[in-house]
């Protein structure tokens, strides 16, 4: 997938009707802050928890929302091909526990009756580990967790804001800010020092080399050609640490080459093409063709040559690398603070009222949004099958066929595709011991704004049936118009693979030769809404967690209730600032993805056993959390010093789980149990009920002898447990029979479409057998009965 672009498919401009969508739908974000501000400043419980007044399609349409920031699409359309589809069972594999939480969990949050899911440190332990824990998981949440999701959404957007606004006009003050931040951060690490000296000193100003000197802020039509210019720098940089890593080899060896006559050729052959490089057509197209001598000079009085192999880019080719890289990273940034703001201001306003009314419409926009690209992806490249036809011819019929493959194909990882061990591990035992099992963070703060514990049920059902069956499927066959329009193949060159940042912009790029004015406007409005959803999201969480389980209970409890919402107002602000630092050091968004799988190891087990095993304390939590951050920061700061052994992500987990729970365990048996007059009042109020609390349910009744619990651990809950996860799998697999077709099996006796319609078929009339128990009579009904003695 190259970064420059075809004929046929040649990038748009935003038209005017484009612009005026979307600043109609800021400002209409905007409004419907306003408009809901009132309801946010009565107290803090209508700050983030709306009240408790949500209704289920609402607050599920809102956690739709959350989930689909601008950095999946861009993910899971790279992940086509890079990894296949069916790397996406690393969400895939969560139906089962959010399932679990439609059935079992969600009306226990309800009941808990708290601001934020933190809250329940106090509800459930006690004593000081419990002050030490709420304390501890505050900040964790919102300025590590949070502030690491806030990072790669950033990172999707400045994806977009780079290939959508190549050109942006020049803001003085804001572009000195930006490129101090630049150049004071990792990201400038690729700059050559010598090249990011100058800069930093003074000596050389790309901006005004860029805008000034060059003048190329005013010609939009020469970004392809500058695109050109930095793949040539890259491969000739490729070209060089190759040839460097043999010099390196010979010089270690302390004798000759020990390479094969095919791969001596091969140096040979890459030598001969880096010496026969000339800058001058590039230069031309540019209109700096007369610069050259000037820009050569300039280069080589800034830098050193390093490289031992004899091969270096052209000077005048490698200026206009670094400045247009240095050009554009500042852009970046002024674009992404710009949209922070405006996301900052409706959060900051009005509050979950104002985060979920504006949920809604994002949703909305966006699902229309990418089901139109999708649908003129498809029809631009002659339909389905001529679009999965041309893959084959592009990556072979057997690669093509492993990249759209639900279950990864028997050869997936000679083909470079995820291999059936990682397809196992997220089967079988990612789901249940990693990440937020027990629907925490922003799901429970959804659910805890619920009318009642059947909104609060619904509500995440209704999550979980469009969030796994409805909106992927658009943004993966975008994926495969990707792989066909702007082809992900090795270098002819070098031989190298351009690497995961450029597959992640395959989704951009058929949105921008595909798109025409106007749809595209409402398809990067849709980007926009779902930057602003997540980001908004994050920041009310983070500032709930910082307000209610950190400044409230430990620096100033006795405020009024609007000290408590400016408080919450500026920890907003704070959270904002820190997301935007944390975003300048993510590379690529499903790194970062991995980095968070490998955070949750293991804690996602002790998520679900503190609802129903009494014995789980706060230090359980603790304990666990802690040994993970310190293997994760051994294993990132001191990768040598395992040897490497430890496996990348999901393997990783069968090293780190075992250890965390472990040592939750160890420490669980070696500290006091909770307080028996606060498990006491946990089961009163939550009525988890099961084996697990037997002991303190018969120490209840010892004074209260008609206590019954509630509980949702009955065989009804079990067998619709069972029924809907069967749904929203037959969903899954039968949308990917219509998609996929025929296209690659060799004997067809029942034809794929067909399966596919039997298996929706199928999973409507188990989605309907579900659904029946949601009636307000029957629910109440299941409460009647779902009681334990």
């Amino acid at each position: 997938m190259m970064d420059t672009l075809p004929a046929a498919y040649s990038i748009s401009r935003l038209a005017w009707i484009d612009w005026l969508i979307i600043l109609g739908f800021v400002a209409t974000s905007l409004l419907i802050g306003v408009i809901m501000s009132r309801r946010g400043r009565r107290s803090v419980r209508d700050y983030f928890t709306s009240g408790g007044s949500t209704p289920w399609w609402l607050l599920g349409t809102s956690m739709v929302a959350t989930t689909f920031a601008a950095d999946t699409p861009l993910t899971l359309a790279g992940w086509v091909v890079t990894r296949g589809i069916a790397q996406n069972w690393f969400w895939w594999c969560q139906i089962p526990v959010t399932m679990l939480g439609v059935f079992f969990i969600a009306r226990l949050w309800r009941r808990a009756q708290l601001v934020t899911d933190a809250e329940l440190v106090y509800v459930r332990y006690s004593g000081k580990s419990a002050n030490v824990l709420r304390g501890f998981k505050a900040v964790y949440l919102a300025l590590i967790y949070g502030c690491l999701v806030m990072g790669w959404v950033n990172l999707a957007m400045t994806k977009i804001v780079q290939l959508t606004l190549p050109n942006i006009p020049r803001v003085p003050v804001a572009d000195e800010a930006m490129l101090w931040a630049y150049l004071h951060t990792p990201l400038s690490d690729d700059l050559p020092d010598g090249m990011r000296m100058a800069m930093r000193s003074g000596a050389l100003d790309p901006l005004e080399m860029y805008y000034d000197q060059w003048d190329l802020g005013r010609h939009p039509e020469r970004v392809s050609t500058m695109n050109e210019a930095d793949l040539l720098f890259r491969r000739i940089s490729a070209i060089q640490e190759k040839l460097a890593d043999v010099d390196k080899k010979t010089l270690v060896g302390g004798e000759a080459s020990k390479d094969s006559p095919e791969e001596q050729e091969e140096l040979a052959r890459l030598r001969e093409y880096a010496a026969g490089l000339r800058s001058g057509p590039l230069l031309d197209r540019l209109g700096l063709g007369q610069r050259e001598e000037e820009m050569a000079s300039t280069w080589n009085r800034l830098t050193q040559t390093e490289s031992g192999s004899g091969v270096e880019p052209p000077a005048a080719l490698a200026l206009v690398h670094s400045v247009n890289q240095t050009v554009a990273a500042v852009n970046k940034f002024k674009i992404i603070l710009l949209l922070f703001v405006i996301v900052l201001l409706y959060t900051v306003i009005s509050g979950l009222w104002g985060v979920l009314a504006t949920d809604f419409i994002q949703f909305w926009i966006a699902m229309i949004g990418c089901l139109a690209l999708a649908w003129l992806a498809v029809r631009q490249l002659g339909g389905m099958d001529t679009l999965l036809a041309r893959m084959a011819e592009i990556y072979s019929p057997e690669r093509a066929r492993g990249m759209v493959s639900v279950i990864p194909v028997s050869e997936a990882g000679d083909l470079a595709l995820m291999p059936w061990k990682k397809f196992l591990v997220f089967a079988f035992f990612a789901w249940y011991v990693s990440g937020l099992t027990d629907g925490g963070s922003y799901f429970a703060q959804r659910m805890l704004s619920a009318r009642d514990e059947r909104h609060a049920a619904l509500g995440y059902l209704w999550y979980a049936v469009a969030h796994y069956c409805l909106r992927m499927w658009p943004w993966l066959i975008v994926g495969f118009a990707a792989a066909v329009m702007f082809p992900y193949t090795q270098d002819i060159i070098t031989g190298e693979y351009p690497g995961d940042p450029i597959a992640e912009n395959g989704y951009i790029k058929v949105m921008l030769a595909v798109l025409p004015a106007g749809l595209l406007g409402l398809v990067l409005a849709s980007f926009l809404a779902a930057f602003m959803s997540t980001i908004s999201t994050q920041l009310n969480l983070g500032a709930s967690y910082l307000l209610n389980d950190f400044y409230r209970p430990f620096i100033r409890r006795d405020a009024s209730e609007r000290h408590y919402v400016r408080v919450s107002q500026l920890a907003t602000v704070v959270m904002a600032l820190i997301g935007l630092i944390v975003s300048l050091f993510y590379n690529t968004i499903s790194d970062a993805w991995f980095l968070i799988g490998t955070l949750n190891a293991g804690i996602g087990f002790i998520y679900l056993l503190r609802w129903f095993w009494w014995r789980i304390n706060a230090w359980s939590e603790i304990s666990c959390l802690v040994s993970l951050l310190g293997a994760v920061l051994v294993v990132k700061l001191w990768p040598d010093l395992l040897g490497g052994l430890m496996p990348e992500y999901p393997l990783n987990l069968l090293i780190l789980v075992p250890y965390s729970v472990g040592v939750a365990m160890v420490v669980t048996f070696m500290t006091r149990p909770v307080d028996k007059e606060r498990l006491a009042a946990f089961v009163r109020k939550v009525q988890p009920g099961g084996p697990g609390w037997r002991r303190v349910e018969a120490e209840i009744r010892k004074t209260d002898p008609g206590f019954r619990s509630n509980t949702p651990l009955s065989w009804g809950n079990l067998r619709r447990w069972l029924l809907a996860c069967g749904a929203v799998y037959c969903f899954l697999f039968g949308i990917a029979k219509l998609v996929i077709g025929d296209a690659f099996k060799t004997s067809v006796w029942i034809p794929n479409r067909w399966q596919g319609a039997a298996l929706l078929a199928l999973g409507l009339a188990l989605g309907l057998l579900v659904t029946r128990s949601f009636s307000a009579k029957r629910w109440a009904d299941q409460q009647d009965r779902s009681g334990t003695t």
